[in-house]
């Protein structure tokens, strides 16, 4: 199934902690979202500052995308059908 990411749509949450960004799969808008302390523990984004971490998720993105495609074909997907990146995700 081919997966494209929406890039645009790619921005920081600070109240959630972490960058939102979207994907389209079988003609489906997946919502998708990257935590803080992901992009922290594996990609060294900074705490607070927004900026910064939708520059991380930027130059990270094809390792982020990756993850993504993984629990989109396993069906880890959350109850609302989004896919949610946490550090634990990017161990494996």
């Amino acid at each position: 199934m081919p997966i494209v990411f929406l890039l645009k749509e790619a921005s920081a949450d600070l109240k959630r902690g972490g960058i939102e960004f979207a994907a389209m799969a079988n003609d489906e808008r997946i919502a998708c979202f990257v935590s803080q302390e992901a992009l922290r523990d594996h990609f060294g984004g900074s705490a607070a500052d927004g900026e910064s971490l939708i520059e991380v998720f930027y130059a990270r993105q094809g390792r982020i995308h990756s993850t993504v495609r993984g629990k989109i074909a396993d069906g880890a997907r959350e109850a609302d059908g989004s896919v949610v990146l946490r550090s634990a995700d990017f161990w494996m």
